[in-house]
C-alpha cells in the first residue's frame, strides 16, 4: 500500500534482492547477493574443512562451534545488509523508511519495526493483472464511444 513507502523490500531467496522505492514507490535501485543456502555452499564448496549445513537461525550472538560460527556469520550478513540499506536509503530520503521482507528465508529477519509479506510476488502480479483489466476496459470504452 502507498503507505509502506519509502520502503527497502528484502527478498530472500536464493539470490538476496535489496530494491528501494521511494516516498512515491518509485524503484531508486537495489543489490543482489547471495542467498543463505549459495552463502552456506560456497563455504562448504571452496575451503577444505567446512561442512556443509543447512541454515538456521542463530540463537546465540556468537557461535561456539564451526557449524554455530558459520550460521551466525551468514546471518549477521544478510542481517547487516538489511539494515544498512535502510540507512542508506534514510539517508537519502530524509525520511523513515520501511523494511518489508519476502521470499523463503525472510521469516528469519524479522525484527521489530519490519514487516513480512510471504506473498508479496503475487500481490504485485495480481494488482499489474487488475491494472491490465482496468486499462482494457478503457480502452475499450473509449473505442465505442468514438463509434
Amino acid at each position: 500500500s502507498r503507505n509502506d513507502f519509502p520502503a527497502i523490500i528484502v527478498d530472500c531467496g536464493t539470490a538476496i534482492t535489496v530494491e528501494f522505492l521511494d516516498a512515491r514507490g518509485r524503484h531508486q535501485g537495489g543489490w543482489v547477493f547471495p542467498g543463505l543456502k549459495l552463502q552456506l555452499g560456497a563455504l562448504h564448496n571452496r575451503t577444505d574443512a567446512l561442512p556443509l549445513l543447512r541454515f538456521n537461525k542463530p540463537r546465540l550472538k556468537w557461535g561456539r562451534s564451526t557449524a554455530e560460527c558459520i550460521n551466525a556469520g551468514v546471518y549477521e550478513t544478510v542481517a547487516a545488509a538489511i539494515q544498512s540499506a535502510r540507512q542508506k536509503a534514510e539517508e537519502q530520503c530524509g525520511k523513515k523508511v520501511n523494511i518489508i521482507l519476502t521470499g523463503g528465508s525472510a521469516r528469519a529477519f524479522l525484527r521489530p519495526g519490519t514487516k513480512y509479506r510471504g506473498r508479496l510476488v503475487f500481490e504485485a502480479l495480481s494488482d499489474l493483472a487488475k491494472q491490465k483489466v482496468k486499462d482494457e476496459r478503457s480502452r475499450s470504452t473509449l473505442r465505442r464511444a468514438r463509434y
